[in-house]
């Protein structure tokens, strides 16, 4: 306890006087240590109205410490503050409603930011200050990662990103109006880097801090692994100040612009054209929609990139759907002209609903490279797939992807399967069907996290049963894959149910309906349906 009690009472009893309490005070130091989010969230849901007066208020008493993530310059809010502003926005209360009675000495200026980064609302959460021992717990850990030295990520609405999994919220330039050596050395990422050299979180790289806290190996850890012998030198050749003396980006991770043929559940607008109409049409949201890239604008980006492309050893290709790129065959042929294509990797992320576009064949030009690996964004089998990857159709995906394993054998082929609620028993029914019908051995197999916040099909979000009864097949899939001698993949399995497990997040299930009807609605198929065996996931009584 961070206040005295008759410091409170006091302050309540001002409160009081000046306002009408909607309820009874929420005090953060009374929630539980696990479930914490979902007891906050119930806890603002049952206080929520269609219309507040003037004069009431929501109380919520900061009466414990905040954990904080990031360095004190950003002035980021502490964990407990953040999730009160992302639950007022979701559910739809105004923050001119909410009092927070805190002893926080930061507190104006974290509000400040709740505003600005989390908030569509024009005003801000209000704050009774108090005397009292308020301190920042800062979660500490290693946040060295290579990525920012080596690697270029390039985002579909032209926006530059420290890597694929960085927030995209907190960009560090775009190439629509920007040269990419101003951006890749420029303040933002410069520091990053000093941030990284000195053990401080930075906010854009959070998604790898989420997952190495629920135990999941994240990229930052993988690239180092990848990288590690070339961590001393990147240490020795940057400055103090993050700023490098010269570039040598050997990786390029492209998508070159949001076209895609697909509206995928787990996916969002600024990946998806057609996702981004949906967004506009049904939720009124037209940022992704207004910000896809114009022809003029996709030439600028190619010609800013391609003379970097050069001294490349890797280049991914991502989208949007790159075989639907003009773009990407443009850059193809660069590399062919420069004598590249026995020496550049190429790494691809495709839906494989697609092999010919505008008369060209992806196929022909993967024949003409030495090293080309493809990752098919595949998440289960059959009807579950289809509903899951909107448009596409199961039957050809299956088709083309034994066509181009038969006619480009040097290809690496793998899967790599984004787990959701939705997807996550149907991954384990691809994985096997497919092994036992020797189209692709399960030891090619990946399966990638849904991170939390990242859309309303979170695992975690799952009722109690169904995770008991998830585990239970996630078990009897581990002992098939030992059986089958895949240690990798039994041990990603055994992190994912374990992830699933650690922590209760059923307050988005409301949300998390809404949304399904309504684009159900819209497409014309039925959740119910297509997932009988999870009808009663959104009953919440």
């Amino acid at each position: 306890m961070i206040l005295e009690q008759h410091t409170i009472d006091v302050a309540l009893n001002d409160i009081e006087s000046q306002y009408n309490i909607v309820g009874t005070p929420i005090f953060l130091s009374l929630l539980s240590d696990n479930n914490w989010k979902t007891e906050f969230y119930n806890k603002l849901k049952e206080l929520r109205k269609d219309a507040y007066q003037d004069n009431e208020r929501i109380i919520v008493v900061q009466d414990t410490n905040d954990q904080y993530h990031y360095d004190d310059s950003s002035h980021s809010p502490g964990e407990m503050l953040v999730f009160l502003q992302q639950t007022l926005q979701e559910i739809d209360i105004t923050n001119f409603f909410v009092l927070v009675v805190t002893p926080n000495p930061y507190v104006d200026k974290e509000i400040g930011t709740l505003q600005r980064d989390w908030s569509s609302d024009e005003t801000r959460i209000q704050y009774y200050k108090l005397t009292g021992d308020y301190k920042k717990e800062k979660i500490k850990q290693d946040t060295f990662c290579v990525i920012p030295w080596m690697h270029f990520y390039l985002s579909t609405n032209g926006n530059v990103l420290p890597c694929c999994v960085s927030d995209r919220d907190f960009p560090v330039g775009n190439l629509k109006t920007e040269k990419l050596s101003e951006i890749y050395n420029g303040n933002k990422m410069a520091f990053i880097r000093k941030n990284m050299l000195n053990g401080i979180k930075s906010k854009e790289c959070k998604n790898c801090y989420i997952k190495e806290h629920q135990g999941v190996e994240s990229r930052r850890e993988q690239y180092n692994k990848k990288w590690h012998k070339k961590i001393e030198k990147i240490k020795k050749i940057t400055n103090k100040d993050g700023f490098l003396d010269e570039l040598e980006i050997i990786e390029f991770h492209l998508g070159l612009n949001s076209v895609c043929n697909l509206m995928c559940r787990t996916c969002g607008g600024e990946s998806s054209t057609k996702l981004a109409g949906e967004e506009k049409r049904l939720l009124h949201f037209s940022k992704n929609y207004d910000n896809i890239l114009n022809v003029k604008q996709k030439s600028k980006i190619v010609n800013e990139i391609s003379p970097y492309l050069q001294n490349a050893d890797a280049i991914s290709f991502a989208g949007g759907e790159p075989t639907r790129q003009k773009e990407q065959y443009e850059i193809l042929d660069q590399l062919i002209n420069m004598g590249l294509n026995s020496t550049v990797s190429l790494q691809y992320n495709i839906n494989f609903t697609t092999i010919e576009f505008n008369g060209k064949s992806i196929i022909d030009y993967w024949n003409k490279f030495d090293n080309v690996r493809v990752n098919a964004s595949i998440d289960g089998c059959g009807e579950q797939f289809e509903y899951i990857r909107h448009g596409a159709n199961w039957k050809k995906v299956e088709k083309n992807f034994k066509k181009i394993k038969l006619q480009c054998p040097h290809v690496k082929l793998y899967v790599n399967s984004v787990v959701s609620f939705l997807s996550i028993e149907s991954i384990i029914d691809l994985q096997r069907l497919w092994h036992d019908h020797n189209i692709l051995s399960a030891d090619n197999f990946e399966i990638s996290l849904m991170l939390e916040n990242a859309g309303y099909y979170e695992i975690q979000s799952l009722p109690q049963h169904h995770k008991i009864r998830i585990s239970k097949k996630i078990d009897e899939h581990c002992d098939w894959l030992l059986d089958h001698n895949c240690l990798t993949l039994s041990s990603e399995w055994e992190k994912i149910r374990d992830y699933m497990n650690s922590a209760d997040m059923t307050y988005i299930l409301g949300e998390t309906k809404k949304d399904t009807e309504r684009r159900d609605k819209s497409r014309g198929v039925n959740f119910y349906t297509v997932f009988p065996h999870m009808a009663d996931v959104f009953d919440l009584d």
